[in-house]
């Protein structure tokens, strides 16, 4: 009774045809998405220096390590606004 277990008619020697036809229709696929992200990731993104520096009565008297950001969380600080409370300002300078 092997043909209950059987789960297709094909044989063996057929099974693994098509099997070996679908694993070459998908490597080139793979190895171009691959290719893509290994482009992508080499890609020169914008990239600044960037430090938090307080300011009081125009004297700068604080400021952070300056670090690294780039891509969208340097348009992020770019975007940031001062912060002024009293005399004292505090603001990004990237550079």
């Amino acid at each position: 009774m092997p043909g209950i277990c059987r789960i297709s008619s094909l044989t063996d020697t057929q099974m693994t045809g098509k099997i070996k036809s679908a694993v070459l229709r998908i490597i080139p696929g793979a190895l171009l998405l691959t290719a893509l992200f290994l482009f992508k990731s080499c890609e020169l993104e914008n990239c600044m220096m960037c430090k938090k520096v307080t300011y009081e009565n125009g004297t700068k008297i604080s400021e952070s390590d300056p670090v690294q950001y780039c891509g969208l969380d340097l348009d992020m600080i770019l975007d940031e606004e001062d912060v002024t409370i009293g005399n004292r300002t505090t603001r990004w300078e990237c550079n």
